[in-house]
């Protein structure tokens, strides 16, 4: 945060301000689900779930709004606050860009500050509803990491070539951002040394874009140390499932690589859009996390009908519980479990999207979801332990999307 202030001092105290943007968004919705076990919420960083005879608007509402201070045509100053459920509820989670943007030919960019860390597509736009067709975006893909905006640099190279656009961008910073869990376990995931690169290639209506970041873990989730301590007085003999696992079971200082591509189709009648990405650490909490969609959308003059099936899967090692039973050893293995299973995911969403644009600034949106779940608990939902498990639910969301200029 003090980096954050420190960036806004500045600017305040630049000699003049020759021009000053005020643009803003809103998106205002509300869900209903059948799901009566797994609370539905569209990122696992949010605090609240949605389950079966309940209507949620706060999974799919937010606001923003966003400033550019225009120096000179060479610099500027971007800043964007956004408010939406979150387990976070402090100034500097909800500013989600701050930075010095410095351009000094049309081919160059280097931007300074808090950014939004460039891992997906629709990185730049993704809490702006009205600049897609879903309600939402999938939460296989997007709802899957925390983490949002990136406290560091980046700098952008474009040019044209025989083949189209191409733009060249690396980014290197850190980050962090809240997970819940049930309970109300929450871990607060700080990565340092993200470094990563994105090369992007534009072709009249076609988008191809390639990413790659690697990070580390800048400390463990709660308890970890403990945990790990625990279980190195327990002989082998007694647990020999979990003894060639146990130092795999800490998270600080490993190694995280993220790898992403993304296909998007565009003609003004079909859109066809597609994101693949792999995540993989070092750590058996998060091993080889596959995680992907495609959309298939058609416009029909002010209507636009999109299907889109997402998919997640990443499967944590089984590990069989201490050869004896003993009400230390149960907790032990109960802590074990919980630690592997948050990342135990395999699930697939199935989704009809319809969208209205009122005007150039408006549109109304009503969107289906069919989930079928192989693993529960899943940590992509909190989970009411009183009820039977589902291992499939529908959620139905509608909603209004603005944006605006002041």
């Amino acid at each position: 945060m003090r980096f954050i202030v420190a960036l806004f001092i500045t600017v305040y105290s630049m000699p003049s301000i020759a021009s000053l943007k005020l643009d803003g968004f809103a998106n205002i919705g509300a869900s209903l689900t059948d799901s009566k076990y797994a609370g539905i919420r569209t990122q696992v960083s949010q605090h609240d779930a949605l389950f079966a005879d309940e209507i949620d608007w706060r999974q799919i509402s937010s606001a923003g709004l966003q400033a550019e201070w225009r120096f000179s045509n060479q610099v500027q100053f971007v800043s964007q606050l956004v408010l939406k459920d979150s387990a976070d509820h402090s100034l500097d989670d909800k500013i989600k860009m701050a930075f010095l943007r410095y351009s000094p030919s049309p081919e160059l960019t280097l931007n300074l500050g808090r950014t939004a860390i460039d891992l997906y597509m629709m990185t730049d736009y993704r809490d702006i509803g009205y600049a897609y067709v879903p309600v939402h975006l999938p939460t296989e893909f997007y709802g899957i990491i925390p983490h949002e905006s990136l406290n560091g640099l980046d700098i952008s190279y474009k040019h044209v070539s025989d083949f189209g656009l191409i733009t060249s961008k690396f980014f290197y910073g850190r980050s962090k951002a809240p997970v819940i869990s049930d309970g109300d376990f929450t871990w607060e995931v700080r990565l340092k040394n993200i470094f990563g690169f994105t090369f992007q290639l534009e072709q009249q209506d076609w988008l191809v874009r390639v990413n790659h970041t690697q990070t580390t873990a800048e400390d463990g989730y709660p308890g970890q140390n403990e945990l790990v301590s625990a279980l190195n007085q327990v002989p082998d003999a007694i647990w020999p499932s979990v003894m060639s696992v146990k130092e795999s079971l800490l998270f600080q200082n490993s190694k995280l690589t993220y790898s992403a591509v993304g296909v998007r189709y565009d003609n003004a009648d079909y859109i066809l859009q597609s994101e693949l990405s792999l995540v993989d650490s070092k750590s058996i909490l998060l091993n080889d996390l596959l995680s992907g969609y495609v959309s298939i959308g058609k416009r029909l003059g002010s209507h636009t009908f999109m299907l889109t099936y997402s998919h997640i899967q990443a499967d944590a090692p089984t590990i069989e519980p201490p050869l004896i039973s003993d009400p230390n050893l149960n907790a032990l293995y109960t802590a074990v479990k919980s630690a592997t299973d948050f990342y135990r995911l395999r699930q697939n969403t199935s989704s009809l999207s319809w969208r209205y644009d009122l005007s150039d600034t408006w549109s109304l949106k009503a969107q289906f979801d069919h989930t079928h779940v192989r693993y529960q608990p899943s940590g992509l939902y909190l989970h009411d332990f009183s009820r039977n498990p589902d291992g499939s639910f529908s959620t139905l969301s509608i909603s209004s999307h603005w944006i605006f200029d002041l």
